[in-house]
Formats: C-alpha cells, structure tokens, sequence
C-alpha cells in the first residue's frame, strides 16, 4: 500500500461504540484489496472507543485516529473528507461490518464511472417490526447489474434504487474525492436524518456515469428508526428541492414526492401533538399542498389518511383548526 497515495479512504464516525467496534475495524482490516487508508474519527466518545482507535493505529499504519469534540456523524464525516488521501471515499458505521472483498467490490467495478453502488446485507432486531424492514427478514439487497453514462440513465437508476428503499444508504456507495473536493461537498450538520440522502443527492447532480453491482458485502445492522429518528421537515424539504432540480419535468421524480410526502405529513402530525405556533403548522400545510398534492400520493398510515381528508376538504385555518383537535389529542 502507498500510504501517501492510497486508492481509496474508508471514513468512520466512532462514538460511544467500544462493545462493537473492534468487530467493525478489524473487518476493514481484513480487506483483500489493500491499497486503502481507514480513517476513525472519534466524535468525543466517553466510553473506551477513542483508546480502541489508538491501539489499532499502533498495529496498521493505513489508520488515521482523528479527535474532536462530539458534533454528530455528519461532523466527523466532514472532518473525514477534509483528511482524505484517497482518489475515491467510501463510508462505514462503526455498529456495522464488512466483508473481506467490499472494497475490492468497488475497485474492480470503478473504470470511467464517478459513482460505485454495490448491494448489501441487512441485519434485523427482532423487536423490529416486518412492516418496517426494506425487504422482508434478514436478506441481502441490490439491484440488478448495470452500468449508465448520461443523466438519463442515472435518473432512471437512482429512481429504481428509491423505489425499493435503498437510495440513501451512503455505505453501499463509493464517490469520486475529486468532485466532492472541487464543488466543497460536505455533510449539512444540522439534520439528524437523512443527512446520508442529503449528500447523496447533492453529489448525483454532479455527476452522469455510475456502475451498479448486486452483490454485495456491507453487513448493515439496521436500528429501530421508529426510536431513534424524528422527521426532520426542514430536511424533508430541502431533499424536495433537490430532487426537482435532478430530475426536472421528469416523470421519475414521482418516487420521491410519495415519501417525501409522507414524510412531510408525519413532520406536521408531530407540530400539533408537541403544540408548535400556528404559523408554522400552517406554513407547513400550505407547503404540502403546493408541493404534493398533486401527485395523488397513496398515504402510509392513519396519520396520512387522516391528513390528507382533511386539507382535501376544508380551508387551510379551519384544516388547521381540526387538525390541532384530532392530533392535538387523541393521537398523542
């Protein structure tokens, strides 16, 4: 391995995960490809995860230990980037592991292409729910091989890969350090979710050509998103935008407004029972009817079915009026 020039940068956020990340390094580790640099940022951990970094810096000179006050994945990951060597980046989550050839995986399907995507394994809780798994039970997830060198392609491409739920999985993907350095490509800091779908989609707008691999080696261990994330609606629309920019008048973007949407509905629903002002309620809803209901969006859940009945149905002060009723209380 060149250390000054490595091939590839592996970036890993580390916070507070010293039961499993000896598991996650040691599997990057063990990569047959070996022309790559692992970069841990230690995002201000309290527990043994920064001491777990510095020994294995002492055992393999590819590691980089970084050291910052704890800001939030998004954070590291741009202190990352900013320390990156390699001509491309990819991304792990410390709670994860990956299998011996996953960056080889990439590398041998990286020739005149910007963007790599290979599939992945997803690993289950059993206290989650099976109507909230991506595909079923624990399985392996990809799309069909295929490779695109226009902006249609990568439009219908990345129209596929939301379909099926997997577009905003940043660790499957492998991006080019040049265009993300040449634009200051960097994490938005202030979402906590879908902070991944957010870079994603800035880079994609960048970019035409991309290689797509089934198989795949990422093992993700998927949380309970239920109890770990909140919509974000500032975040929901700013993807929004993004998404119309990519893909135009295209007919493609029809995927995107259906979970936005309904994003979007579960933001607002949240408003009412945390009682937020009025005027954000309400901007809210104006936003959602401007922006989606044309669509004819399918809504997911009571919630949504509840939503969309009523802003069909009444003015906006009196949608929100019974609105602030119905999920002001019995929702709660």
């Amino acid at each position: 391995m060149n250390k000054e020039n490595p091939e590839v940068s592996v970036i890993v956020p580390v916070y507070n995960v010293e039961s499993v990340l000896e598991k996650c390094i040691e599997s990057i580790l063990a990569q047959t490809y070996r022309n790559f640099e692992l970069i841990l940022i230690n995002d201000g951990s309290t527990d043994n995860s920064f001491t777990i970094c510095e020994k294995y810096s002492r055992i393999d000179s590819r590691i980089t230990v970084l050291h910052k006050l704890n800001g939030g994945a998004s954070s590291a990951r741009n202190m990352g980037i900013a320390h990156a060597k390699g001509k491309w980046i990819t991304f792990a989550d410390s709670d994860d592991s990956v299998e011996e050839i996953w960056l080889d995986t990439f590398i041998q399907n990286a020739n005149h292409v910007d963007l790599v995507v290979q599939g992945f394994k997803v690993f289950y809780d059993s206290s989650i729910k099976s109507s909230a798994r991506i595909d079923g039970d624990n399985v392996a997830i990809g799309m069909d091989d295929e490779r695109g060198v226009t902006k249609k392609d990568l439009k219908i491409f990345i129209h596929k890969l939301k379909s099926k739920g997997i577009f905003g999985y940043l660790w499957c993907k492998m991006f080019r350090k040049s265009i993300i350095q040449d634009n200051k490509l960097k994490f938005n800091e202030s979402y906590k979710i879908q902070e991944d779908e957010d870079f994603i989609l800035r880079y994609i707008l960048l970019i035409n050509t991309y290689s797509n691999v089934k198989e795949g080696y990422y093992k993700y261990n998927h949380p309970d998103y239920s109890k770990k994330y909140v919509e974000d609606k500032n975040c929901i629309i700013n993807l929004w935008a993004l998404a119309k920019i990519f893909y135009e008048s295209d007919a493609h973007i029809d995927i995107f407004a259906k979970v936005y949407g309904n994003q979007l509905v579960r933001s607002i629903t949240r408003m009412y029972v945390r009682k937020e002002e009025k005027v954000n309620r309400l901007e809210s809803i104006k936003f959602y009817i401007d922006e989606f209901n044309d669509f004819n969006i399918k809504p997911s859940g009571i919630r949504s079915v509840i939503f969309l009945n009523i802003v069909n149905r009444f003015s906006l002060s009196n949608a929100d009026r019974l609105y602030e009723i119905i999920f002001g209380s019995i929702l709660k």
